[in-house]
């Protein structure tokens, strides 16, 4: 469970051969990290994905109230495998 005043930074344009360790280091001035999550670009498969389709498979946790696709920059027909989804209050 996140903390209370607890935040989230997203870093892009990091080396494709970036760990885990290095970008806490490299943010270590910023203040304390307590967890770094690499996303790496998915070369194979592509995803195809449509919004719809992303609702429909999660339909079963709960009522998703929008679906944002992070969209592929070179070919925008394609996904990249990771979507922010803010669900309905139960």
């Amino acid at each position: 469970m996140r903390k209370k005043n607890a935040c989230e930074v997203l870093v892009g344009g990091l080396p494709r051969d970036a760990v885990e360790e290095d970008v806490a280091q490299a943010l270590v001035e910023a203040g304390d990290v307590e967890e770094v999550q690499l996303v790496r670009d998915l070369v194979e498969p592509r995803f195809n994905k449509v919004e719809e389709d992303v609702a429909q498979a999660l339909v079963e946790a709960g009522d998703v109230e929008e679906v944002q696709l992070v969209r592929d920059l070179v070919e925008p027909r394609f996904n990249k495998g990771f979507a922010f989804m803010p669900f309905a209050a139960a």
